[in-house]
């Protein structure tokens, strides 16, 4: 049994992805080509003067 991950075919399988960052969708390569950052800035605030989230906690994808 090999727990330290040295065996490299199941280190190539078992790639994480990424859950932050650029998705490299439409939207954002249009964005970079102008020279804008790939998501804009929140400017929304909530009612504790924070900045306000993007989305629900805990609502991985748009609700249909």
């Amino acid at each position: 049994m090999d727990l330290d991950g040295t065996n490299p075919s199941s280190a190539s399988s078992s790639k994480r992805v990424s859950t932050h960052g650029p998705r490299n969708s439409r939207r954002e390569q249009w964005r970079l080509s102008k020279g804008l950052s790939a998501r804009a800035k929140s400017k929304g605030m909530n009612r504790q003067g924070e900045v306000a989230a993007r989305r629900k906690s805990g609502r991985s994808h748009r609700r249909r």
